[in-house]
């Protein structure tokens, strides 16, 4: 059964990204650059679903990753009934005066 997170995007409302067949999720856009405003996932299929994130993360943290991961997981845990689960990045802060992360883009390539 396909399973998908909800991701609220600034300005363009929730977005479904795939759970399934996915091989790793990175800090970091498709290339590897930009590690403190995007996280990449990476599909069996070839396909990289690029999220963009605001305000920036330190260097080297990781959290946006972890949660995104932890968010994967736990759906695809879920009974085959519940086809999508919310992925609002809740409690991962930015490197500026601590504000919360808002998820400003979503693309595939």
């Amino acid at each position: 059964m396909e399973k998908f997170l909800s991701m609220p995007v600034t300005n363009e409302g929730n977005q479904l990204v795939s759970c399934n067949d996915v091989k790793c999720v990175e800090m970091g856009d498709e290339a590897g650059a930009n590690t403190t405003t995007h996280v990449a996932v990476f599909y069996g299929s070839g396909k990289v679903v690029d999220v963009t994130f605001t305000p920036a993360v330190a260097a080297a943290n990781v959290e946006v990753r972890s949660s995104l991961q932890d968010a994967l997981t736990s759906a695809l845990a879920t009974s085959w009934t519940n086809l999508t689960r919310e992925w609002p990045p809740q409690g991962v802060l930015s490197n500026t005066a601590g504000e919360m992360i808002t998820i400003s883009g979503v693309d595939i390539s």
